[in-house]
C-alpha cells in the first residue's frame, strides 16, 4: 500500500466587493460534505422487492470552508456520489456496524446520473414458477429411475412391485404439483401483505417517535423531501 501524502489546505485571501475587509477561501482535497435525507417520491431500488414511496438519499459533496467574521463557513460545491436505500436497508447500515456490506443503489457519480433500474418482477411468480420447474425435473427422475428398473433384469415380480411405486409416486406429483403451486403462491402473497403491514407500521411509529422526541427538545423534527424527478 502506497504511503499517504500529507498535503497542507490551500488558503488563498480574497477581499469583497468594493471593500477592505477580507476572508479567507480554504479548499484540501479530503474536504467533504455528506446529508442524509428522506425523499417522497416512487423509487425502484436494488435489492429491494417492495415498491415503496418513500427512500432514503444519501449524498457527498466536495466541501470548501470560508474563514470570516472569526467564524468557519461550510460550503457544498460539485456533487460526488449519491445512494438510495429503503428505509429498511438505512435501518440496517445504521444499526450493523462492522458487519456485510449493505445494498444500495447508485443513482448519481461524478456529475452523471446513472442508468435507473426497471420495475422489480413479481417475486410470488418467480417461486412459484422455480417450484414448478424442481416438480418437473422431479418426474423426469422417476421416469429415469423406471427405465433404469426395466434394465436391471430382475424377475417380473420385483420389477412390477418397483415400477409401481415409482409409477404411483409419479402420478402423485403431477397431480398435485398444480394444487401445491397454488397452495405456495397463495401463502406468499399472504405473508407478504403481512409483511409490508408490519414494517409500515413500525416505520411509521419510529417516524412518530422521532418527531416527538424533537419537540421535546424543542427542536423542529426534519421534514421529507419532496422527488423532483
Amino acid at each position: 500500500m502506497p504511503k499517504l501524502k500529507i498535503t497542507e489546505p490551500v488558503i488563498t485571501e480574497e477581499t469583497r466587493n468594493n471593500s477592505s475587509n477580507t476572508y479567507q477561501r480554504i479548499n484540501h482535497p479530503s474536504f467533504a460534505q455528506i446529508q442524509v435525507s428522506r425523499i417522497n417520491g416512487h423509487k425502484v431500488l436494488y435489492n429491494s422487492d417492495f415498491n415503496s414511496h418513500n427512500y432514503i438519499a444519501l449524498r457527498i459533496h466536495k466541501s470548501e470552508m470560508i474563514r470570516d467574521l472569526s467564524h468557519d463557513w461550510h460550503h457544498e460545491r460539485e456533487q460526488y456520489i449519491e445512494v438510495a436505500m429503503s428505509e429498511a436497508q438505512w435501518a440496517t447500515l445504521v444499526s450493523s456496524l462492522n458487519s456485510t456490506a449493505i445494498p444500495c443503489t447508485l443513482t448519481y457519480l461524478m456529475g452523471d446520473c446513472t442508468d435507473r433500474l426497471p420495475e422489480p418482477t413479481n417475486r410470488i411468480n418467480q417461486f412459484g414458477s422455480e417450484l414448478s420447474k424442481h416438480l418437473g425435473s422431479a418426474v423426469q427422475q422417476l421416469t429415469e429411475a423406471m427405465e433404469a428398473v426395466n434394465a436391471l433384469g430382475l424377475s417380473k415380480a420385483k420389477t412390477v412391485a418397483l415400477l409401481s411405486k415409482l409409477s404411483k409416486a409419479q402420478v402423485d406429483i403431477k397431480s398435485n404439483a398444480q394444487f401445491v403451486e397454488k397452495s405456495f403462491n397463495k401463502h406468499m402473497e399472504n405473508h407478504v401483505e403481512k409483511a409490508k403491514c408490519e414494517a409500515n407500521a413500525y416505520l411509521y411509529h419510529v417516524v412518530q417517535k422521532a418527531g416527538l422526541d424533537a419537540l421535546t427538545l424543542g427542536i423542529e423534527a426534519p421534514k421529507p423531501i419532496e422527488d423532483t424527478e
